[in-house]
């Protein structure tokens, strides 16, 4: 039986035909496509037809940046409009994007084309937008008056990013607009950089007598106080203790013996002729107890007293002196004005030297152990407490000093955050991301969980942290107006001491997750219950937003914000990270 083929035939078919027009098919001569030949031909039709589609495609996808990058030209020149007219820039938008505060108006909306998505973050002074497109892999960001401009899509729903390589007070925010402030909770700290000014929340300025400024311990001019053992001293205004209990810190230059009072605040703290650190009291006659040891002449030398309400501690350069004075009489705590460089009665018992970074603190709870003076000196070593910038994980790093206690007066520095990221993520059951690195350091006495977060009253707000053992702690508010009125407070692995650890926190709106050093430690349904406040509330990083209490000691970097939970392959690529992210 003859062979026939049940292909098409070949390009080259030569048909005959009868005379009813029909063809004749020449087995012998034309032969078809056998069914290899096919596949390839199929084959062929394939690719060409997918050329076609992924050109498509990808004109589809120009177009829609295209439209996006229009988009956001246009939002960017309706938020000008509505400054214009209001003189801020929008600080809410309400689920179709429209402005809800500071002014409601409808005519503000924010739109965007296709499926994409906006993510916007604005202040009354500045603005950010960004975009994601349809096929979620390219983002988009515009910046006040900034051009439309590409950047790496973990940017998506970022609302704020510390790279922490600021040298000052000042903690740049490297991806949007909320700065955040290096600040200093204490009865009074000094820097004297350039002025006797106080730089901790007192805001009690001191008045120079005479003092001139001098170079300080590393070297930078005009950066501490010389006093001339005669006339010069620094003073303030008057400053309530609350307690007894206080603590005094400095670090100090002795030009001579007899060096004499370096702070005066009703307890006072001095050096002898013999180059010993003393307490002097009132209580029905004037008391004074010397330290052991001695401090060097013309060398820079970090001293401090710490006094429990019972007994008083001398410390020299971080350690502790073997003596001490049982001083548990003495009730001179009522309001007093402090004095630096010289007694604060006004007599000649006047400094003869030069002293810097003066820090005063007070507690009713627990005062600083030895090992929070060992930490205080080997910080203020390296960098004044308001200026933590030093060599971290990535460059550098914020190294922040502080000291746990129940009460309301805790001495620590901190970073006040503003309010920028609350009000991107405030409201019920609104997701969020924290993401940052921690050192722990060994011999970390006082530290507490509560080393980053928000809080707001009410059960509102978020809570996360570190304590001293090396548990990580997380406490989400579960406000009033989610009809719990209760906070959720769980454990979620361990930070190992002496290292950097990465540390990251989600919640999607219905689950909340954290990972520890890139693996996921925890997680948990706790559904629409997370109360995250009213836009209100502060983020700050060492101190608990609760209250100003529960500082703690350690070093931070990368503080990374988003208004979305990240993904566990996100969260990978920030702990594999060699350098920190970048975005423009």
């Amino acid at each position: 039986m003859a062979n026939y083929s049940l292909s098409l035939s070949r390009c080259q078919l030569k048909s005959k035909f009868n005379k009813q027009g029909l063809p004749v098919i020449n087995n012998s001569h034309d032969r078809g496509f056998t069914i290899v030949e096919l596949l390839v031909v199929i084959v062929v039709i394939g690719i060409l037809a997918a050329i076609t589609i992924v050109s498509y495609t990808g004109i589809a996808q120009r177009a829609n940046v295209a439209a996006m990058q229009s988009d956001l030209s246009s939002i960017s020149q309706r938020l000008k409009m509505y400054y214009t007219l209001y003189s801020s820039y929008p600080t809410a938008l309400d689920g179709n994007n429209c402005p809800t505060a500071p002014n409601a108006d409808s005519n503000y909306c924010l739109k965007l084309s296709g499926s994409n998505t906006l993510s916007y973050n604005g202040s009354a002074t500045t603005f950010s937008a960004v975009e994601a497109n349809s096929a979620g892999t390219t983002y988009y960001k515009v910046t006040d008056n900034s051009s439309p401009v590409a950047v790496n899509s973990m940017g998506y729903g970022m609302v704020s990013y510390y790279s922490a390589e600021d040298t000052g007070n000042t903690v740049a925010d490297v991806y949007s607009a909320n700065n955040g402030i290096i600040k200093v909770n204490a009865t009074a700290y000094y820097p004297f950089d350039g002025n006797a000014n106080d730089a901790s929340t007192s805001n009690k300025n001191g008045t120079v007598s005479g003092a001139t400024l001098t170079t300080d311990r590393f070297g930078n001019a005009n950066s501490a106080y010389s006093f001339n053992g005669s006339n010069n001293h620094i003073a303030t205004s008057s400053i309530s203790f609350g307690s007894n209990k206080r603590f005094y810190s400095a670090w100090v230059k002795i030009a001579s013996t007899g060096a004499n009072t370096v702070i005066d605040g009703a307890l006072q703290f001095k050096v002898t002729s013999s180059n010993k650190l003393r307490v002097q009291w009132s209580d029905s006659g004037w008391h004074t107890v010397d330290s052991t040891s001695a401090i060097s002449t013309g060398v820079w030398t970090h001293v401090a007293l710490a006094y429990d309400g019972s007994i008083a501690k001398f410390y020299i350069n971080g350690v502790a002196d073997a003596t001490t004075a049982s001083i548990s009489a003495y009730a001179g705590y009522s309001p007093a004005s402090i004095t630096i460089g010289r007694d604060g009665g006004g007599g000649s018992e006047v400094f003869n030297g030069s002293i810097d970074e003066v820090l005063i603190g007070q507690t009713s709870g627990n005062n600083p152990t030895d090992g929070d003076i060992a930490k205080l000196y080997t910080l203020t070593n390296a960098h004044d407490m308001n200026k933590p910038s030093v060599t971290g994980r990535v460059n550098k790093g914020f190294d922040l000093w502080g000291y746990a206690s129940w009460a309301n007066d805790s001495t620590c520095s901190y970073i006040d955050m503003g309010t920028g990221f609350n009000q991107a993520v405030h409201g019920v059951a609104t997701p969020f991301t924290i993401s940052y690195w921690m050192y722990r350091s060994s011999g970390s006495s006082s530290a507490s969980e509560k080393n980053i977060g928000w809080y707001g009253g009410n059960y509102k707000g978020v809570l996360m942290g570190v304590y001293n053992d090396g548990n990580i702690g997380v406490t989400i508010g579960q406000g009033n107006t989610t009809g719990s009125s209760s906070n959720f407070g769980f454990s979620a692995g361990s930070a190992p001491l002496d290292q950097w650890d990465h540390i990251v926190l989600t919640y999607d709106g219905t689950n909340i997750k954290v990972y520890v050093n890139g693996s996921n430690t925890y997680t948990h349904n706790i559904g629409a219950f997370v109360d995250n406040g009213d836009g209100t509330q502060p983020l700050k990083i060492n101190l608990s937003s609760w209250s100003l209490f529960e500082g703690s000691r350690g070093r931070y970097d990368e503080i990374g914000l988003w208004s979305r939970a990240i993904t566990q392959a996100e969260v990978t690529t920030i702990y594999n990270s060699g350098s920190g992210l970048q975005y423009p």
